[in-house]
């Protein structure tokens, strides 16, 4: 049932929750149902916080991050601000040995963590976290932070903010909170397509990635194409190996992989 106006300053508890419940509005209909497509994450993200705001949650900035199975990168990172829109991210495996990350409610929610939430406005303020510094400075009042469970057992992680200054209400959280199940699985499966398109295009190549994709796997097929085939050497490679560590070796190849395969992809 969606909300008709600003919840009351005494909402309703978990016990007093109406029966027709959050978790069968609009919102978790339009969540369940994709009619047969399909819809880039970072778009459902987007779609998600926009119809919280329409529904009158004031949501002043909401974060997701979803981990990554790209060689390069390690995680993606999703942040829709209201009037500004969304803005992604994309973090390499160092991210995670960062000062950012280590000192992050990422981390926590990450280790096991079933929420946190920090009122970072008025006398219970608690600024325990730089990121909270930050959102405070931008006119954030109140914070919550989520675990999002994949079926394979991954935690992810999304927060939400609001500039309203009394903060969430009971019964604004409780509403975020019944839908995030929906919402979980529908980015899961979301995230499980781009993930999949991802290594294939990244290991196969985006034409036999897309003719796998498509279901041409049986042995013994495929088509003619034409093509231009490029054989590359590195000077000095077996020096190199030898004198160098293993990991300046790997440094070494991937500069020369981009200064080599720039070129040819961009023309």
């Amino acid at each position: 049932m969606a909300a008709t106006g600003p919840p009351k300053a005494e909402p309703k508890t978990r016990d007093e929750a109406p029966a027709d419940s959050w978790a069968r509005g609009p919102i978790a209909a339009w969540l369940a149902d994709h009619q047969g497509g399909t819809v880039a994450a970072q778009d459902m993200f987007a779609g998600f916080c926009e119809r919280l705001v329409a529904e009158g949650i004031p949501l002043h900035r909401v974060s997701l991050n979803l981990s990554d199975a790209h060689p390069q990168i390690g995680a993606r990172g999703f942040f829709w601000v209201r009037e500004q829109g969304l803005d992604t991210i994309a973090f390499d495996y160092k991210g995670a040995q960062t000062a950012g990350y280590l000192d992050s409610p990422i981390k926590v929610i990450h280790e096991g963590a079933g929420g946190i939430r920090r009122r970072l406005a008025g006398p219970n303020a608690a600024i325990d976290f730089p990121i909270l510094e930050e959102l405070k400075d931008a006119g954030a009042t109140d914070f919550v932070a989520l675990p999002l469970i994949f079926a394979d057992g991954s935690r992810q992680y999304i927060s939400f903010t609001t500039d309203r200054l009394e903060g969430f209400y009971t019964e604004e959280l409780r509403h975020i909170n019944e839908l995030l199940p929906v919402f979980c699985l529908r980015v899961e499966l979301e995230h499980a397509r781009y993930t999949s398109r991802t290594l294939m295009e990244t290991y196969l190549g985006r034409q036999a990635a897309r003719r796998v994709l498509a279901g041409a796997i049986r042995r013994g097929g495929g088509e003619s194409i034409t093509a231009i085939v490029l054989f590359a050497d590195l000077r000095n490679f077996t020096r190199l190996v030898s004198q160098h560590p293993p990991d300046r070796v790997v440094d070494t190849l991937s500069i020369y992989y981009e200064a080599l395969a720039g070129p040819v992809e961009q023309f």
